[in-house]
């Protein structure tokens, strides 16, 4: 019996010990399965990036080339536009409002990048290594509610859109950056057309912007008229008046610029922005520098956009001169944002 046990605990150490070699076995080969897959994992995330990348850079290297043939060809001319729409080496091409930020799509997927002053090409595929880019990119895109470009005005069939006076009076540039006025026609544009979410209803923050160049001054001339001035503390517009100065209206009252009319009708470019906001302050910014801050409450109403003339009954007034980069944006930006909107409409109207 004795015998019995001894071998019975022999067959059970021998059993024990099988066992505890069979699990380290599966341990170490557990262990290696998961290092195995920590290892493909991390080749494989390695490889994504790398893909990632040569992707970013085989687009930016195909607008480069196109962007390069295209400057050739026109001579050096400082505009994007003429990128829109078009197709780069099965990449589809789209410009952003603001005109720099230009997008390269492929098989549904975005390439984004900015094309500077200098006609270099940054990554903005990781914005936040970007640095001083971010923040651009926010600014001029997050808060535009409206661009005009004058090209579409033209082109397009809409109700919303009509003409006052001839349409071919109207002249827009070959690069569709600016157009000009010749006393003798307007735009009209529904309201719909723009801010189908009635953003700009009433007394709500915004900003309007424009650039304008005039040689001399007489009369009235109306620049850009949003929402209804018939009424008092309605509407917002840009216009000149009988003795020359510059104002911002607000139905039937008017902030005027009191610059030297030496400059401000020189036949140069210059930047004119309203701010509103909190329903009763008011600012007006001429060439990125605030020269007026008054109270008053306005009401924008949700009705029409007038650029180069208004009316009155069957009184018509008509801008004589040029209008660029006309926007509306649906914020009260602030002194910096406006200053950067200068800098920025300067850099790129400076050749025209």
């Amino acid at each position: 019996m004795e015998k019995l046990s001894q071998k019975n605990f022999y067959n059970q150490g021998i059993t024990l010990i099988a066992l505890v070699l069979t699990v380290i076995v599966l341990l170490i080969l557990t262990g290696i399965s998961i290092v195995t897959l920590v290892g493909e994992n991390g080749i494989l995330m390695k490889a994504t990036v790398a893909k990632e990348k040569y992707e970013i850079a085989t687009a930016k290297e195909a607008l480069e080339v196109k962007l390069s043939e295209i400057l050739i060809e026109k001579l050096g001319e400082k505009d994007l536009n003429y990128l829109d729409t078009m197709k780069i080496d099965g990449y589809d091409v789209s410009l952003s409002k603001i005109g720099r930020i230009v997008t390269m799509t492929k098989n549904n997927i975005p390439y984004i990048f900015l094309v500077d002053s200098e006609y270099n090409i940054i990554d903005l595929n990781n914005l936040n290594i970007i640095n001083g880019y971010q923040g651009m990119y926010e600014d001029y895109i997050d808060n535009l509610l409206y661009k005009v470009n004058f090209k579409n005005l033209l082109n397009n069939t809409s109700e919303g859109i009509k003409f006052e006076g001839e349409k071919s009076e109207l002249i827009v540039d070959d690069t569709n950056t600016y157009a000009t006025f010749n006393g003798k026609t307007g735009i009209s544009i529904d309201a719909n057309e723009i801010d189908s979410e009635e953003k700009l209803i009433g007394t709500t923050n915004k900003t309007i912007s424009l650039w304008y160049r005039m040689d001399g001054a007489k009369n009235v001339k109306m620049m850009m008229i949003m929402g209804d001035t018939s009424i008092n503390g309605g509407g917002c517009v840009f216009h000149t008046t009988n003795n020359n100065n510059i104002r911002l209206g607000v139905g039937y009252e008017d902030l005027i610029v009191d610059i030297n009319p030496e400059t401000r009708f020189d036949n140069k470019w210059h930047s004119l922005i309203g701010v509103f906001e909190n329903g009763n302050t008011i600012k007006l910014y001429y060439d990125g520098v605030r020269f007026s801050n008054t109270g008053g409450k306005y009401h924008t109403l949700n009705s029409q956009l007038f650029i180069g003339y208004s009316h009155y009954g069957s009184q018509r007034y008509y801008w004589e001169g040029d209008l660029s980069d006309i926007r509306i944006y649906s914020s009260a930006l602030n002194d910096d944002q406006v200053y950067q909107i200068y800098k920025y409409g300067k850099e790129i109207l400076k050749n025209y």
